[in-house]
């Protein structure tokens, strides 16, 4: 029973130390939730301030007719901000696999922890039956004892009543 008691802390220590490692993964997803939600911002001026180049190289364009200086200029700043929106979007890219990769370490902790889980529902099974067998034989030995403090007060009953039929016998010779 105590052997069965013991493993089966133990294995609620593991499911602890288990769900302490899903807490810290889950803390990393919530942090790298975090820097998408900065890249995105990123993204999102980055491409703002595309459509407003692009829109002014439209109108410079449309100013300097054929000579098209100011287009260039604007042009180059187009091509440099989406350099940046191609750099962020391979950091998201990154940062997603780095999600996707904690996310299955989370999934393979979990499905551990369910192991764990069940064998230590498993060890708490024997441990009551265990327990319920000691139970039991202390029922029965609680039954037993009784029997034969019956039988001692009987025995000493019919000792005594010996002796007495002894003592009678004695007595009439």
């Amino acid at each position: 029973g105590n052997q069965s008691i013991n493993m089966t802390a133990k294995h609620l220590e593991n499911i602890s130390a288990k769900m302490k490692t899903l807490q810290t993964f889950t803390n990393e997803l919530n942090h790298q939730s975090k820097n998408i939600d900065a890249v995105n911002e990123t993204i999102s001026y980055i491409a703002n301030q595309t459509r407003f180049l692009a829109l002014n190289a439209t109108i410079e364009s449309a100013k300097s007719g054929s000579s098209g200086q100011g287009f260039a200029v604007i042009a180059s700043e187009i091509s440099k901000l989406s350099e940046q929106s191609g750099s962020a979007s391979k950091q998201i890219s990154e940062l997603i696999k780095q999600v996707i990769s904690n996310i299955g370490a989370v999934v393979t902790e979990m499905e551990e922890g369910i192991v764990e889980v069940n064998k230590g529902m498993d060890l708490t099974m024997v441990s009551k039956g265990s327990f319920d067998n000691i139970s039991q034989s202390i029922l029965s030995i609680n039954s037993n004892i009784e029997e034969i403090a019956s039988a001692a007060n009987e025995i000493s009953r019919y000792s005594h009543e010996f002796a007495d039929y002894l003592s009678s016998i004695n007595r009439t010779e």
